[in-house]
């Protein structure tokens, strides 16, 4: 009796494991785009080349990110690397959060300085 509820036991948790997995990876595809690959914005505040770190400032505050060999960082259509950017310009990021809780950049785009264009311009009045 005992090796057939063995065997019965197995058999439930094999095909409970079988159907959870699955299930689980058809509820993740279901996220919505801003869930499946969060993003941030804000400023760079600190920038530690030694360990891979970006820190910006954010409107909810300060947040560290840790950028990978994976990482892809653009200037306007430029690839550039992390020892390229400046503290204070303006990022947008994409990023994934590891099994560690590690925030891990996918991909780094600098937001282009503000220019004052000419529709920008206070126009001045001769007298």
């Amino acid at each position: 009796m005992k090796p057939a509820f063995g065997t019965a036991l197995g058999l439930f948790l094999a095909l409970t494991f079988g159907f959870v997995a699955p299930l689980a990876r058809s509820q993740q595809m279901n996220l919505s785009p801003s869930e499946r690959y969060p993003f941030a914005k804000g400023t760079i505040e600190r920038l530690d080349l030694g360990s891979q770190r970006l820190t910006i400032k954010m409107s909810t505050g300060l947040r560290s990110f840790d950028v990978t060999s994976r990482t892809y960082i653009f200037r306007g259509k430029e690839r550039i690397t992390l020892d390229k950017l400046k503290i204070g310009e303006a990022i947008r990021l994409s990023y994934h959060t590891n099994e560690l809780g590690q925030a891990l950049v996918t991909r780094v785009k600098v937001d282009p300085p503000h220019s004052a264009t000419t529709s920008d311009a206070v126009p001045t009045t001769s007298k």
